[in-house]
């Protein structure tokens, strides 16, 4: 409670003492967005959500300067279950408060060139159009599963070294954060011999967390070169993948009855090898990025009432083969585009990916293509923009314990209309559905087929 009270008398009177000397800069907007599944019973069939975010600049001198991002959220409409919830407003108004950033910066520090940045932030690399390979130390925010340029942000050291038109970014990040995940599932934990089989016996998976420990940080660094018609970086990092993988199998019996089975997953180091560009030729934006990813191997264990299996007993429970979660081979991901503004205001932004955000392994890759334009009328007081997603099958589905099938497509398609009332404001109403064969990534997407109409003002 009183956590909440200093807060908000952070955002009310505290903007009202220093904005007058024009130390502190304030903006935000409010947000309240309804979504409706097409599909009755699956993941969500009537969600509404509004929010207020509250951003603040702060620059008492040229030496130093901060700022902060603040994100208050309501959910109306409560999945509620039990007649006690009803007695308690956080399970029927359910409320909650996110630090998006608070960080630091201290300019010309040590010497000229020479910025310093410390808090929580956002750390943004890469340049194609919210498919980021390089982008790894920011994790994904896959509140709206079909919304991929949602990014947390992370508490981090960050160093920046300007020369020229060079600059090179050094990033220290003590504390692994994993990413907010949707509600449908993303990992190949079915596709594991044991766990398919027994599948009414599986419970909820075990996460395993990095510790925090020095030896466990994540670190990286980037060397950028801007010019006047392209930029370029090189990068490397060092961390961990963005979602858990299958490191263990726990099952358990009694007497000759098996009892229960219990995932376990954690998450896997990894090595990224960097490179993007952006070049603009003929008012034609032209960007690409790719990924050199040397993965830890990771080989899931068995166990059944706390004992090893070893070979001969894993054929007793039908695992005749080593069934990976990552396989030790290097792996290339990329995502190269180009968008360009044509006569009559037509705007067109296309990509090809070589590796979706939860393929994590050589044999899991797939590619896709992706796509959207956008139309403005009335004078840019009201647009349409249609969008589509096409998967196209490449990956061994058997080298993960699956069944192997060969050509698997998929599709997302979505179609938005948003009007301006004013020049703060909008309005939205959009739809999204997807359609897959048996065994292709995007199949994942069918269930939330969906129809949304979202308002937003900014100040």
């Amino acid at each position: 409670m009183r956590v909440k009270f200093l807060v908000c008398f952070s955002i009310l009177v505290v903007p009202q003492i220093l904005s007058s000397e024009e130390k502190l800069r304030f903006s935000g907007d409010i947000r309240s967005n309804l979504y409706v599944g097409l599909i009755y019973g699956d993941i969500y069939n009537y969600f509404n959500s509004n929010m207020v975010t509250l951003k603040g600049e702060a620059k008492p001198n040229d030496s130093i300067s901060g700022g902060f991002e603040i994100r208050l959220r309501n959910e109306n409409i409560a999945d509620l279950d039990r007649l006690d919830e009803l007695k308690y407003r956080r399970y029927v108004e359910p409320v909650s408060w996110q630090f998006y950033e608070a960080f630091m910066q201290f300019n010309a520090i040590f010497m000229k060139e020479l910025d310093i940045k410390v808090g929580k932030q956002r750390i943004s690399w890469g340049t194609a159009d919210g498919f980021n390979p390089t982008d790894n130390f920011s994790p994904l925010d896959l509140e709206d599963p079909l919304d991929f340029k949602n990014k947390l942000s992370v508490w981090a050291l960050s160093a920046n070294f300007y020369y020229s038109r060079f600059d090179l970014q050094l990033v220290l990040q003590p504390l692994f954060e994993p990413a907010l995940l949707p509600n449908i599932n993303l990992f190949a934990t079915e596709s594991n011999v044991v766990v398919d089989q027994y599948k009414d016996r599986v419970l909820e998976p075990e996460l395993i967390l990095p510790e925090f420990r020095i030896k466990n940080s994540i670190y990286g660094a980037r060397l950028k070169y801007k010019g006047e018609i392209f930029d370029v970086s090189a990068s490397y990092f060092h961390g961990y993948l963005g979602i858990p993988v299958l490191r263990e199998v726990k099952i358990e019996t009694g007497g000759f009855a098996l009892k229960s089975i219990t995932p376990v997953l954690f998450y896997p180091t990894q090595d990224v090898l960097g490179l993007d560009m952006a070049v603009d030729i003929f008012d034609i934006g032209i960007f690409g990025e790719m990924a050199y990813i040397i993965p830890e191997r990771v080989e899931p264990l068995y166990y059944v009432n706390g004992h090893k299996l070893d070979e001969q007993s894993k054929r007793a429970f039908g695992i005749n083969k080593n069934i990976l979660s990552v396989e030790d081979k290097h792996y290339l991901k990329f995502a190269v585009g180009l968008d360009y503004t044509f006569k009559g205001g037509y705007y067109i932004n296309v990509q090809f990916v070589r590796g979706f955000f939860n393929e994590v392994s050589y044999s899991s890759l797939n590619n896709y293509l992706f796509a959207y334009l956008k139309k403005d009328f009335f004078d840019s007081t009201f647009n349409i923009q249609p969008s589509f997603g096409i998967e196209f099958d490449s990956d061994s589905d058997e080298k993960f314990g699956g069944e192997e099938i060969r050509g698997e497509k998929a599709i997302i398609l979505s179609l938005e209309a948003t009007y301006f009332p004013f020049s703060n404001g909008k309005i939205t109403i959009g739809g999204a559905v997807a359609r897959g064969d048996r065994g292709s990534n995007l199949e994942m997407f069918e269930k939330l087929d969906q129809m949304y109409l979202k308002f937003r003002m900014d100040f």
